[in-house]
């Protein structure tokens, strides 16, 4: 839905903590808010609660979140804020504009308002997918430009990836290798995306990911985009709370941690003038606070002027992290839409992920963005690589020998080296059907077949249409006809080890390694014989297929 169709309620918090309401172009509501010691002290005592990672249970989070409500909206204003709710299907753009002075309050886990409907129910205010919240700091000096439209000058949009793992003891291994995989795929589909990685150590085992790296490659390279992901900690230095980020030393023997306070990671931002976005991706790093250094981290860039930083203010799930990441690039890019909308898509996919624990409200507060006005949309002239451009491919297990239909016949179907049915082998018809049968089994549920897209890298959007069943049809044809068929099995038998495993499957892999490595390479592969030449009855026979071509025989209700 175009940005221009969401009912716009700008929420103004002064320094002086007077609050403005204004809903469009009406006139705004004035009013203040008013804490008591033991209010702010509550809801501080929540913060620090969610932070630790202690905030479990949708009960609790509900009474932090209608603490948030009242905050806001418990002086005059909530008549209003109700009236633009009751609607349920409304799309919504909440706004929270703070001071420069409101820092701590600024900080506030805003997105977990909770909103009392009566006395026993309500909802989350972000778990409304028509609703979109952006937090801003008011300039201090002169106007927020009127376009928001973020321009990319040239033809490259230039990303810098940058992981830092220091080898410290307390500090667990930065996992960036599926980050990194997704933002790299940006590359591998639009011609005009630039990728450049820094990982914490080279191809040698020497540390890559050091502040002056950091820095010579913001100066130099003056990325469009940064997505930075490493531990940071929340430490006081001279009676003053600062937050540090860790980067590698230079010392190749060490290579211990360099901690940076947030000063200095600042300066150098500041440096390049063409950043148009940053995404801070905090690790989690147990008791050094690493989610709440990046969250200060996040305000000061905030207060400069890059239009838009988003970060994970608190812990979150790697799993969950890496989905957000995927969704929201995917989002921003694909559908050149705007960053608040980018965001509340990946919050949704998150939402989904952790709805297998039956918890999906611990994701409605993640992650933030603080954007220099709303309807930021990042506008490059993306052009498509002729290799990412998938034919459709229609529901259920079509097509012989598992090759998906494409909408565009010009193409004829080939058979796949590699299986011939031979005696004591799986021939593909018991491979499929086996895959099959595993996912329905141990993959039944939406959550967890949509979990298992993203480790195949398979978007949604390729197979978006059908039952739960046909789908998982469609994945298998559609991953066979790309030659990844092996792939998915070793990835359904790492992701279900504690479950039965057919042993069919496990000679399907041997058999296909072996191909891998004493095959040499093969010539043109042969063109199937016409609809009309080919035997198109079913074949029943699961334990015996002969001829030159396999027509796959899965059950009915995964057609489409």
């Amino acid at each position: 839905m175009p940005d221009q169709a969401f009912k716009r309620l700008r929420l103004c918090i002064q320094n002086d903590r007077q609050i403005e309401a204004k809903v469009d172009d009406d006139d705004p509501i004035v009013s203040h808010i008013d804490l008591s010691d033991l209010q702010w002290q509550t809801i501080e005592l929540f913060v620090n609660l969610l932070r630790d990672d202690r905030l479990r249970q949708q009960d609790e989070l509900s009474i932090f979140g209608q603490h948030l409500y009242n905050v806001l909206f418990s002086n005059g204003i909530a008549p209003t804020i109700n009236q633009i709710l009751a609607d349920a299907n409304a799309p919504v753009h909440l706004s929270l504009e703070f001071g420069t002075e409101q820092h701590e309050m600024a900080g506030w886990p805003w997105e977990h308002i909770y909103c009392p409907t009566n006395e026993n129910h309500g909802f989350f205010l972000t778990s409304r997918t028509n609703l979109l919240l952006t937090r801003h700091f008011m300039p201090a000096l002169g106007e927020v430009p009127s376009d928001p439209r973020l321009e990319i000058p040239g033809t490259r949009l230039r990303t810098l990836f940058f992981a830092t793992s220091p080898e410290v003891e307390t500090l667990p291994a930065v996992r960036y290798e599926k980050v990194l995989g997704t933002i790299r795929k940006l590359k591998d589909r639009y011609k005009t995306v630039e990728v450049k990685a820094v990982k914490p150590l080279t191809d040698s085992g020497e540390p890559s990911a050091t502040f002056y790296r950091f820095g010579a490659e913001v100066e130099d390279y003056r990325p469009h985009i940064i997505h930075f992901l490493g531990h940071g900690r929340y430490v006081t230095q001279n009676g003053r709370c600062l937050s540090q980020i860790a980067f590698m030393t230079e010392d190749t023997e060490a290579r211990d941690m360099n901690p940076i306070n947030e000063e200095q990671f600042v300066e150098i931002i500041a440096r390049n003038k063409d950043l148009k976005l940053i995404f801070l991706q905090a690790c989690r790093s147990g008791g050094s606070r690493s989610d709440q250094a990046i969250a200060s981290l996040a305000q000061r860039l905030a207060e400069m002027d890059i239009p838009a930083v988003v970060a994970m203010h608190y812990r979150v799930d790697e799993g969950a992290a890496d989905l957000f990441v995927r969704d929201f690039y995917n989002t921003l890019l694909d559908d050149k839409t705007t960053l608040e909308t980018a965001v509340q898509k990946g919050r949704d996919r998150i939402a989904t992920f952790l709805d297998q624990n039956h918890k999906p409200f611990q994701a409605y507060g993640l992650p933030v963005l603080y954007a220099r006005q709303h309807g930021l949309q990042i506008i490059c002239p993306l052009q498509e690589t002729a290799a990412e451009q998938p034919a459709a491919v229609q529901p259920g297990i079509i097509g012989h020998l598992g090759r998906a239909r494409s909408t565009n016949a010009a193409q004829p179907e080939q058979p796949m080296a590699g299986l011939s049915g031979a005696p004591g082998e799986p021939d593909y018809q018991t491979v499929r059907i086996l895959v099959y049968d595993f996912l329905k089994t141990y993959f039944g549920s939406e959550g967890d077949f949509v979990d298992l897209l993203f480790y195949v890298d398979v978007s949604e959007a390729e197979i978006s249409s059908g039952t739960l069943i046909q789908r998982m049809g469609m994945l298998i044809n559609l991953l066979q006809g790309r030659n990844r068929l092996p792939e998915l099995v070793r990835i359904l038998k790492e992701k279900r080890k504690n479950v039965p495993w057919p042993s069919e499957l496990d000679k399907y892999l041997a058999m296909q390694k072996s191909l891998a490595q004493n095959t040499p390479p093969i010539g043109p592969l042969p063109n199937l014989p016409s609809e009309d030449a080919r035997d198109t009855k079913p074949n029943t026979d699961k334990q015996h297929i002969t001829g030159s071509w396999l027509r796959p025989d899965l059950p009915d209700e995964a057609q489409g």
